[in-house]
Formats: C-alpha cells, sequence, structure tokens
C-alpha cells in the first residue's frame, strides 16, 4: 500500500487544519506513482479523518491499500484505509493504544516472549509459504508491522516482510 500521513497544523490565530502527505512529498497529491490524493479523497467520503485527528488530538499514518492502489500484492477489497500508528508529543503509539474503532486498523495482537531474532525468521518462513505468484502480483500478505516496546516505555515499529516481497523492496 501507500503510506498517507494526516498531521495537524495551527495557524497564527491557533485555527487547526488538518492535511495530508505521503512519504515523499510534503503535501499529498496524484503523481506518476498513482491517483493517491484522487483515492484519499475517496476515503474521506467514508471516513472524517480530519476529525479524527483533532479529537484525539494526534497525527495519524494510514495505509492505502487495495487492488486499486496496485502494488506486488493482488488484493480482494478495491480500497481501504487502516491506521498503522499514531504520533502524539512526539511519541510513537500502536494502532491498540490509539482509542478508535478497531476496524481502522488492520492488526492482530501477539506477545513475543521467544527470542525475537528466531520469531522473526518463523514468522517470515510462514509469510513466504503463504504467497503465491499471480500474473505480475502475489497472492497474499504483504507483510506485518510489528509494535515493540521497549523498556523505557518506546514504541518501535519494524516490519517483517517475506523474503520474496523484501528482496524486491
Amino acid at each position: 500500500g501507500t503510506n498517507i500521513f494526516a498531521f495537524q497544523y495551527k495557524d497564527i490565530n491557533e485555527n487547526i487544519y488538518v492535511s495530508y502527505k505521503t512519504r515523499l512529498v510534503p503535501f499529498l497529491k496524484n503523481s506518476k506513482f498513482g491517483p493517491f490524493r484522487e483515492m484519499w479523497e475517496e476515503i474521506l467520503k467514508n471516513l472524517d479523518v480530519s476529525s479524527l485527528v483533532k479529537n484525539l488530538n494526534m497525527n495519524l499514518s494510514f495505509e492505502l491499500w487495495g487492488n486499486r492502489n496496485p502494488h506486488l500484492i493482488k488484493y480482494d477489497a478495491s480500497l481501504e484505509a487502516s491506521i498503522l500508528f499514531a504520533r502524539k508529543n512526539g511519541k510513537v503509539l500502536p494502532p491498540s493504544k490509539i482509542p478508535v474503532n478497531t476496524k481502522l486498523c488492520a492488526f492482530r495482537y501477539e506477545d513475543v516472549t521467544k527470542d525475537i531474532v528466531d520469531t522473526y525468521k518463523n514468522t517470515q518462513k510462514t509469510l513466504d509459504n503463504q504467497l503465491k505468484e499471480s500474473e505480475e502480483q502475489y497472492l497474499g500478505q504483504e507483510g506485518e508491522v510489528w509494535y515493540l516496546l521497549t523498556e523505557d516505555g518506546t514504541w518501535n515499529l519494524y516490519k517483517c516482510k517475506p523474503s520474496t516481497i523484501e528482496a524486491i523492496h
């Protein structure tokens, strides 16, 4: 998918505005890589992200995904958006710590109590085994985002992708 970051800012009169950006540009736009602005505007018809950002007083990172936003994975869904994380007061928060409808968060919760490197390798192998090649795309899961909490209370995000997808990225 494509990362869309929803962020708020204030003008000199303390009026709050919400805007959106992708990883490579300061404001969301259509580009040669895809009609990101058009697709995001379609999402906004059904999801009031601006109010969500203002009410939570958090900036939100979304994944815009589906078969209309083509990447390496062929999805069943046409176009969807899922929350990846929030930023509040300079800190990252995982979806489980964001007070929103869980339908917005594509995550499963699992405590990693074993060796993290071994868990990563086993998860990557499982994802690889589930991946099927189909024409120029793959069927399966592009990967997982892991939210790891350090002893000092800092959340760190890590991607775990099948080695096939990781090699392309």
